[in-house]
């Protein structure tokens, strides 16, 4: 094709581009023919297929049977929106703007920042890795800068792996408790936890599994933990429906979230995570009421009897 300025050219690098990514991701993607289908039946992008050509839908068109939004390639409701943004996150674990953005360069769906925004704070290594910059002990995971001592390098290299020890769990300690160097502990922690062996999956299946509500912890600190047990298994590609999640949150909760699991269930076809974790949220507010009003209670008739 030869160069021409203008429009002209910028309609040929446009049609060029989603070309290109239409093949990246047949090739990628096992069964990506098949999303034709999931945007029939997709309840948002049912409405834009069925108006394109309108002025409503001027920025949408079809490319070989799949739908655009200017160059973004639009991704109906499934697995692969999650799969996009932890391989994009995943390059080298970037901050939420930066991961939005690199997700936004090419794909388009409704609320996409807000599941950015989910995954990312989520992901136990952003954590950890916000920590170390908090710390200003990042540096230690890069090469050693030519302007510092050995022993300089090392008392920095002890604090952060200390500081990345703290933010583990006990039996996750144990293999890199005399390691001294942050490269080769974090490496260490990648190859035992985040590579896809059958062993990973089977202990963090089992940590999901057997994941059970502490007396007296906050629903809040619940609901996080249990959602760093879910973003752990996304990085090893196990995926789980909203109504799986959702069971499995249900059954970890103490026997005092008895009457709720059954009004959350009963009579209902299917339920969803957001559902479920909207209702803990609400129970937890109003236990929290009734033990300021029963305070406030006691402290009145206690001023009452005083006087």
């Amino acid at each position: 094709m030869k160069h021409k300025a203008g429009t002209s050219n910028r309609v040929a690098d446009a049609l060029s581009r989603r070309s290109n990514l239409l093949a990246t991701m047949t090739l990628s993607v096992p069964g990506f023919e098949s999303f034709k289908e999931l945007l029939e039946t997709d309840p948002f992008f049912t409405k834009i297929m069925a108006g394109l050509g309108s002025q409503n839908f001027s920025e949408f068109f079809l490319v070989d049977g799949f739908l655009f939004h200017g160059n973004q390639l639009c991704i109906p409701e499934c697995s692969l929106r999650l799969q996009i943004i932890k391989e994009l996150h995943g390059e080298g674990h970037l901050g939420r703007d930066r991961t939005l953005q690199l997700v936004r360069d090419n794909y388009f769906w409704p609320m996409i920042r807000r599941e950015v925004e989910r995954y990312v704070e989520r992901c136990h290594q952003c954590e950890v890795l916000d920590v170390l910059c908090q710390q200003e002990l990042d540096i230690a995971l890069e090469d050693k800068p030519s302007e510092m001592d050995d022993k300089e390098w090392e008392t920095l290299n002890r604090q952060a792996c200390g500081t990345i020890r703290l933010n583990l769990a006990k039996d996750q300690k144990y293999t890199i408790m005399k390691e001294k160097f942050v490269k080769k502990l974090w490496k260490t922690l990648e190859d035992k936890y985040m590579t896809k062996s059958l062993e990973n999956r089977l202990y963090l299946k089992k940590k999901l599994f057997r994941f059970t509500y502490v007396p007296g912890m906050s629903i809040n600190n619940h609901i996080n933990m249990f959602n760093k047990i879910l973003a752990d298994l996304l990085n090893l590609d196990e995926h789980f429906s909203e109504e799986d999640k959702a069971l499995l949150l249900i059954n970890s909760l103490h026997d005092e979230y008895d009457h709720l699991s059954t009004t959350l269930i009963h009579g209902k076809d299917n339920i969803s995570f957001d559902v479920v974790c909207s209702a803990l949220y609400n129970c937890e507010t109003q236990k929290k009421d009734k033990r300021d009003h029963r305070d406030m209670s006691a402290e009145a008739l206690t001023a009452r009897g005083r006087s």
